[in-house]
């Protein structure tokens, strides 16, 4: 009896740390059976948050028992649970999930029920990944300051194209999202407001623009 709630526990902790790792935690970790070696990139929040988790976390094991285990989860779901009361802070994180992150099911915690308005971006996911492939580069892409009316977000996101340690090409789009309350502001829908020209670069060999 005693041995399978040891073992239960072990089981939470690896899931707990794995989750961890996946946020961007880093650094040593100490668990009921010892040390465990967590390393990983570092993310916007993700690696603090999860911190918090583990620290919290080995107190309440200290603990023991059933009543640990709950606070526990407790502090997990609390730590982990999104903040959709602003539309600009969801627009920024559903960005970072498409195009840093490329993480579809994390981009998907943030769009609403219907998401097929957002076709046009994810056109934009495909050719920049076609673009990466092609050049041999990596393109990063972020956003300018977002103007919100209503439910309607504009912003530029700028592409930056990087070879061999240094910038190839860059160039940028004015987009137009839309944003609707379900339980919580998600994303629904994205337009690109026009074709931009890509900036001059001195490569002969940068990666042209739309």
């Amino acid at each position: 009896m005693a041995k399978g709630r040891e073992d239960a526990k072990r089981n939470l902790w690896i899931t707990l740390l794995g989750r961890w790792k996946s946020a961007g935690g880093r650094g040593r970790v100490k668990t009921p059976d010892g040390a465990i070696d967590i390393a990983s990139s570092p993310s916007h929040n993700g690696g603090m948050r999860w911190k918090r988790v583990v620290l919290i976390g080995a107190a309440a094991a200290v603990a023991g028992g059933a009543a640990a285990g709950g606070a526990l989860l407790l502090t997990y779901h609390e730590a982990t649970k999104i903040d959709r009361s602003n539309p600009e802070v969801v627009l920024i994180r559903y960005l970072d999930a498409t195009f840093e992150r490329k993480d579809p099911a994390m981009a998907g915690l943030y769009t609403c029920s219907d998401p097929k308005d957002l076709a046009p971006l994810g056109a934009l996911r495909a050719d920049l990944e076609k673009r990466e492939k092609d050049f041999g580069v990596t393109i990063s892409v972020t956003n300018g300051v977002m103007s919100l009316d209503r439910g309607t977000i504009t912003t530029t996101l700028t592409m930056e194209a990087f070879k061999d340690g240094g910038r190839n090409s860059r160039w940028t789009e004015p987009w137009r999202f839309q944003m609707v309350d379900e339980d919580g502001w998600r994303v629904c829908g994205a337009e690109r407001l026009a074709v931009p020209s890509a900036s001059p670069s001195s490569s002969a060999s940068a990666v042209p623009g739309p």
